[in-house]
């Protein structure tokens, strides 16, 4: 099972001495090559006439005026198939830029063989930021993206290295804006090094018959920052059926987000592609919505990653943080915190769609194995949450219990009055959960988490 973060903080290394391109120049050494390797070298040259002048119907990104000091790299060779990925200084002579030496560099051929293949499948040039890469200033585009046109060499690009030689090889470059960070090729973390967290999704999808298939269907992520949706992440992101001994299946599409310092968003859409030969589906977006990466760390258990299952068509549709955006309804979320000296945390749901009110309640860190009261309290603070507005019970009466890991997952569906859907003013309420141990003995009334509603616009 996949891990809950991954980094590419690796490829900033901070001990990296920094060659300024107003100091000496160094030159490529011409020292003699073990027969054993090919030593690698690579030239940024940047499309400067394109890069100026917009010479075709897409105008090109605009350039910055640092100077190059650093290459991000990664390319594989061989039969290998794990990349390398390194940072080098960028140097410069009478001929040009080119990269440092680096013992990465140095690619082994297989004993027998007078060649290697590689594949560049990686090359983004920064500027210097006290002896570390600072901002991406340019980047080789990839083959098939948009940006790929402005070069005649467009990454991956693969060639034969002969053994005892030292090759330069010319990268094509063009300038890199951040606001156009995906029209490159790249994920853009990957040309800005965060962490990442993983998320992975599950679909079915029911026709007007009932049955179930699995879901083909394709999302699209971006940034969301202060209610605004920001730079795209991921355009068309595709999970296809396919077919095993005469049956079609799908497995779980898993895609890595930036998971920055404090709390990120993530805009989503998953839109129903049709299934040639199992259904044709309404061609449209069928879920959308804003998810945080604490959320995210909700489908984690240890290392093991479980994914957001949606189901469209089918009775019980997509659960949260998700919503069918075709559907008329308030929509609120509040974030679970811990209070006084517990560690219970989560999230809670609420979907108001005329009198029908769908409540969705997930946390974390309770005491095993026991039952949590949880209630919509009357106020929109947790400093002072005032008394109990709603019981959120279980529909023989009752309340959840925490399973034998602390977690409790609740939901269930409320029919209210007209009068009590139009009282009901979720954005000011809160939710609070209640249960622990003190002084031995388990106080089920003890309040251990809450979290203030508030209303979701986008």
């Amino acid at each position: 099972m996949k891990k809950l973060k991954k980094s590419l903080s690796a490829l900033v290394i901070a001990t990296m001495l920094f060659t300024s391109c107003s100091k000496d120049e160094t030159s490529i050494a011409e020292e003699p090559v073990s027969d054993q390797v090919a030593v690698l070298t690579l030239g940024p040259v940047l499309n400067d006439v394109l890069n100026r002048n917009a010479l075709r119907q897409q105008s090109v990104p605009d350039c910055s005026e640092a100077a190059p000091a650093h290459a991000q790299i990664s390319f594989v060779y061989g039969d290998s198939n794990t990349p390398v990925d390194i940072v080098v200084d960028i140097l410069s002579d009478e001929n040009g830029l080119f990269t440092a030496y680096d013992e990465a560099l140095e690619i082994p051929v297989a004993s027998g063989e007078t060649t290697v293949s590689v594949s560049l499948t990686d090359f983004v040039v920064w500027d210097d930021d006290n002896g570390s890469p600072g901002n991406v200033i340019w980047v080789a585009p990839k083959e098939g993206s948009e940006y790929a046109q402005f070069v005649d060499e467009p990454l991956d690009k693969t060639w034969e290295l002969r053994a005892g030689t030292k090759t330069y090889t010319d990268v094509e470059v063009i300038c890199f804006d951040n606001r156009d960070a995906n029209l490159y090729g790249y994920q853009f973390f990957t040309i800005t090094p965060v962490p990442l967290i993983e998320f992975c999704m599950f679909g079915n999808y029911c026709p007007p018959s009932g049955r179930h298939y699995p879901a083909s269907y394709s999302v699209s992520v971006w940034e969301y920052a202060d209610g605004e949706v920001g730079d795209q992440i991921y355009e068309d992101l595709v999970s296809e059926l396919q077919m095993e001994n005469g049956e079609y299946y799908a497995d779980p599409l898993c895609f890595a987000l930036p998971d920055r310092e404090g709390q990120d968003e993530y805009y989503v859409e998953i839109f129903l592609l049709d299934a040639e030969g199992q259904y044709d589906g309404p061609d449209r977006v069928i879920l959308s919505g804003v998810i945080t990466d604490d959320e995210i760390k909700t489908f984690y258990n240890g290392d093991n990653l479980d994914y957001y299952h949606f189901q469209f068509g089918c009775g019980d549709d997509g659960p949260p943080p998700f919503n069918d955006p075709t559907v008329e309804a308030k929509h609120y979320k509040a974030c679970i915190k811990s209070l006084d000296d517990t560690y219970a945390v989560g999230f809670a749901y609420l979907m108001l769609k005329g009198t029908e009110l769908k409540t969705t309640v997930l946390a974390a860190n309770l005491e095993a194995n026991k039952m949590h009261p949880q209630h919509i309290h009357q106020n929109a603070s947790c400093d002072d949450y005032g008394g109990v507005f709603w019981p959120l019970e279980l529909e023989g009466g009752g309340f959840p219990t925490a399973d034998a890991d602390g977690i409790l997952t609740y939901q269930r569906t409320f029919a209210l009055t007209a009068q009590q859907a139009a009282n009901a003013n979720f954005a000011d309420r809160t939710v609070v959960l209640h249960g622990k141990t003190v002084n031995g003995n388990y106080e089920a009334g003890q309040p251990v988490a809450c979290g203030e509603f508030s209303i979701l616009t986008y």
